[in-house]
């Protein structure tokens, strides 16, 4: 329906040398974002698909965000329904 395709944060582009690791509720991780996979950090464009390019299924996933800028790590989840 076009509504919430992407994941996407706000000012993210403030930080270029940001990175993001999402992982599945087994701790694997199905996709990183940002350096050295995308130069310039993430951008706001994931789609919810893992790294070979498949969609991942429904379900909930957690994140792991670093600016790399020194500031704190955060973390979280985000929930994927297809």
């Amino acid at each position: 329906d076009g509504y919430n395709d992407t994941w996407k944060i706000r000012n993210i582009e403030f930080y270029p040398k940001n990175t993001i690791k999402i992982y599945n509720a087994n701790s694997q991780l199905v996709k990183s974002l940002g350096e050295p996979t995308q130069p310039g950090g993430y951008k706001g464009d994931w789609d919810g698909k893992a790294e070979n390019g498949g969609k991942l299924p429904n379900g909930v996933y957690y994140y792991v965000i670093d600016l790399n800028d020194g500031s704190a790590i955060v973390k979280g989840f985000l929930t994927i329904l297809n």
